[in-house]
């Protein structure tokens, strides 16, 4: 298609939900810039962070519908005291300030590099644990939240970033130690999690493109001898402390500086497969494991190996789990983001597409300095962008962004909650959508989909959206809605050699702040995948377990939301996927009330499945569900690191098998578990019927009974070298497996 003509204004109107900050050329306007950045955030983040007690004001913002988009400039106009001219200083800005980075808020730096924004306060832009009673709820509902195309240099050492869903970190350089989860708390040494990182517990998360380098040693109180102690320790460090599970993708962790060559300061084009592997394990920075599944792929001086869980006994949980895939496979691509560019004294801005990569990866794709150019970069300016402010377009959003669509232009949706009447039909090649500030769509009433992507075009990307169910006009349009859907199903659902397009940080949910008609409230499927060729990273699908409350309604004691339970918010399934060769890079999916993953499509993968099973199940309904479930059709799939978890709140629920799917030598999870959480009874097997039960004991509490989690291979695991790239052990290939078996007849279980 022939490029439009460039009519957009640029700078475009960024609207109240946007602001734009310059770098302080002064003390005095670093503190006033730090106490303007708290006042704008002061309704989505606690009313009291200092008051351990005010546990409900920790969750101040949850379920806001405030959106905001903070942009920090890496330059400034400054006043030539000579001549008196404008002139513009570019470079590495330094922004000396601190602030907590809320709700619904992304922090995004305007630098070709990351480290033309450089925060070098004492903690930063930094997201700590709102919850920090001993045994309350830490960083568990720390969701909707971002930061990106930083630098984050604190004076103190540490880099907080104490998340769960929905909170990516991308494109981001630290010096020093990164945290993700909350250490300030571990003042009770007798708590198994106290005396390491505190009880606050975390339930993440997703990082991509970001880089750990040392900033020397450090002092740090060390519990030793019923005391703590003082202890010189290196920075550096990435630990994960608390945190439930993990993904990592394309990440660059620090090294001991003696080591001669240290490849974490070069660029991924300058890296040599030799670096890897001569790689010495004593010099490599600790990167501590998850509780749970921690999943690496394509990072460098990560976690040397693949390792699976050793049981301890049946009373407590097993050491955990990580998986490391040492590249990152072709066809990914990094999430577009916006830079500004300088046109004498005045600031414009562009949007910057990073290409889908053709080749294997490993390592950030950023460099320190322009002596490196960053490869596979498409500069767009903002005349070829249409900006979308929901305020402006108010009930015509639908018809506006449409009309651009179709004229070809890329759209930026502005911090916002867009009420969509019509579906957008995304029908150009390599058109991207990107949400900044956390914007929000919400469907048509009739149970179309939010966004609509035709069949057989490639290219596209969609980035930073929530898809968030709306009112249906009945429960007769429930059957088949979505909030996004790629492509139409039919036998040749696209093209079978280019990638369809790529989505980055997409979150939908069904349910939350909506506090009155809940039964109406719903979809069908969040997402549906028809298309060949789609590329998933950083996906959370949530149908709510908890939401707003309702006028005059009064929660329970130990709750600050209401609790959702059937037939409240429905919604069968979080992910369908009918097309072949579909990959996934850190996919949540919680609470659906049928399988909560249903893939139907050949050769999918996945790396990375975090699945919580409703909390509102019952027997009668839910007993032959699971949390990923692949066609009986399927004779080719890959999956790594795959977590279902349970808690039945409501009702005596046992689940035959957290994973199904068909026997197949092309067919493999590793890292595969099931684990109870709270609440009753569990799940009995975690692949079909293989590996042992992860259940409450008689009296239905919360102790360890059984082997557990349990660890089951299928077939038995394979190298992770191999593990990427689909060629298993054996000789067989794809086509030789779908020739033996044929293809059988599509049906659901």
């Amino acid at each position: 298609m022939t490029r439009p003509k460039p009519k957009h204004a640029n700078p475009p109107r960024w609207g109240n939900s946007v602001r734009i900050f310059s770098p302080p050329r002064s003390e005095e306007e670093a503190k006033l810039l730090q106490l303007s950045i708290e006042e704008l955030l002061a309704n989505v983040n606690p009313k009291n962070p200092h008051d351990l007690l005010d546990w409900r004001g920790s969750q101040n913002g949850h379920f806001s519908s405030e959106r905001w988009a903070l942009l920090f400039s890496a330059g400034h106009i400054n006043i030539d005291p000579i001549s008196k001219q404008k002139v513009l200083a570019r470079g590495m800005a330094e922004y000396k300030i601190d602030f907590a980075v809320g709700y619904y808020t992304q922090v995004l730096g305007l630098g070709r590099l990351p480290s033309q924004v450089n925060f070098v306060g004492k903690l930063g832009p930094y997201c700590k644990s709102l919850d920090q009673r001993q045994g309350g709820a830490g960083s568990l509902n720390t969701f909707w939240r971002s930061i990106e195309n930083v630098k984050i240099q604190p004076s103190g050492k540490k880099m907080y970033w104490a998340v769960s869903q929905a909170a990516p970190m991308r494109r981001v350089e630290v010096i020093g130690n990164l945290l993700f989860a909350d250490d300030s708390t571990r003042k009770d040494p007798s708590n198994a999690w106290g005396a390491l990182m505190g009880s606050n517990y975390a339930s993440g998360g997703f990082a991509a493109n970001i880089k750990v380098t040392q900033a020397g040693d450090f002092e740090e109180p060390v519990w030793f001898n019923e005391k703590f102690t003082s202890v010189k320790r290196p920075t550096g460090e990435t630990q994960m402390g608390s945190q439930q599970q993990f993904f990592l993708r394309n990440c660059s962790f620090a090294m001991n500086p003696s080591k001669d060559k240290d490849i974490n300061t070069a660029p991924l084009t300058t890296i040599e497969a030799s670096d890897l592997d001569n790689a010495d394990p004593e010099k490599v920075l600790p990167i501590s494991n998850c509780a749970w599944n921690l999943v690496q792929v394509g990072c460098i001086n990560s976690k040397a190996t693949t390792q699976e869980p050793k049981i301890k006994s049946n009373k407590e949980p097993p050491t955990s789990l990580t998986f490391n895939l040492p590249k990152t496979p072709s066809g990914i691509a990094e999430k577009p983001f916006i830079i500004e560019t300088w046109e004498e004294e005045n600031q414009k801005f562009s949007l910057m597409k990073p290409d889908i990569r053709i080749f294997q990866t490993h390592g950030v794709t950023f460099s320190d300095s322009y002596e490196y150019s960053e490869v596979g970069l498409i500069e767009i300016p903002f005349e070829y962008v249409f900006y979308a402010d929901a305020e402006v377009l108010g009930n015509d959003a639908s018809l506006l962004i449409q009309a651009e669509l179709d004229q070809g232009y890329h759209i930026v949706f502005g911090p916002g909650i867009f009420q969509l009447t019509h579906t957008l039909q995304v029908s150009t090649p390599d058109q991207i959508l990107l949400g900044i500030g956390f914007a929000t769509l919400k469907p048509p009433p009739d149970g179309s989909p939010c966004i609509r992507v035709s069949p057989a075009i490639h290219g596209v990307r969609i980035a930073g959206l929530t898809l968030q169910a709306a009112k249906l006009a009945s429960l007769d349009v429930l059957p088949g809605s979505t909030l996004l859907e790629w492509g139409t199903w039919q036998p040749s659902a696209g093209s079978s050699d280019k990638i369809a397009g790529v989505l980055s940080d997409i979150f939908c949910r069904v349910g939350g702040p909506d506090d009155t008609d809940r039964q109406l409230v719903g979809c069908d499927t969040m997402i549906r995948i028809n298309s060949h060729n789609v590329v998933g990273d950083n996906l959370w699908l949530w149908r709510a377990d908890h939401s707003a409350l309702a006028p005059g309604e009064k929660p329970d004691a130990t709750e600050a939301f209401h609790l959702v339970r059937q037939p409240e918010f429905p919604s069968n399934t979080c992910l369908e996927v009918f097309g072949e060769n579909v990959t996934m890079y850190g996919l949540a999916c919680e609470h659906a009330l049928k399988h909560n993953t249903m893939w139907y499509g050949q050769n999918g993968k996945c790396y990375f499945y975090q699945c919580e099973l409703p909390y509102d199940a019952a027997q009668s309904t839910f007993q032959d569900y699971a949390g990923y479930c692949l066609d009986s059709s399927v004779i080719s799939h890959t999956a790594a690191g795959v977590g279902i978890y349970s808690f039945f709140r409501d009702h005596q629920v046992i689940v035959k098998s957290a994973i199904v799917a068909p026997s197949s030598p092309m067919i493999h999870f590793q890292n595969a578990f099931s684990r109870f959480l709270q609440g009753h009874m569990g799940i009995l097997n975690v692949i079909n019927s293989s590996g042992g039960p992860s259940y409450a004991n008689n009296k239905h509490d919360s102790s360890w009974d059984g082997v557990f989690p349990k660890i089951y291979t299928y077939p038995p695991r394979v190298d992770s070298e191999k593990f990427g790239l689909c060629t298993f052990p054996g000789n067989s290939t794809y086509e030789d497996t779908k020739n033996m078996y044929g293809l059988r007849k599509r049906q659901k279980f």
